[in-house]
């Protein structure tokens, strides 16, 4: 057991002061802690724009075209023949194609 400054026992350690070293040392890991935060952050935020990426699936589009459908202008059902156009945009050029669905 170690004893302290007037010779009693003690269990407790004397800690050394913090020198030049220490606070330089000390520093340094607080840079370093910066630079794993940092790299932390980084691979977060890949991570984080990868799963949004892989959750675009066919799905995510097929909702999008149908929004799309929906947001079109439609003659009212007083207007609607038995053949209606229904425009949908096309995936594979800029351009819009006609298409002709039946309404029964």
């Amino acid at each position: 057991m170690a004893t302290d400054p007037s010779g009693n026992a003690s269990s407790f350690t004397p800690q050394p002061r913090n020198t030049a070293r220490d606070l330089a040392s000390a520093e340094v890991d607080h840079a370093q802690h910066i630079v794993d935060r940092l790299t932390l952050a980084a691979a977060n935020v890949k991570k984080e724009a990868l799963r949004r990426r892989q959750s675009i699936s066919k799905l995510t589009l097929a909702t999008w075209n149908w929004n799309w459908l929906r947001s079109r202008r439609q003659p009212p059902p007083s207007q609607l023949t038995t053949w209606t156009p229904l425009y949908y945009p096309c995936w594979n050029t800029s351009t819009v194609w006609p298409m002709w669905r039946r309404f029964e």
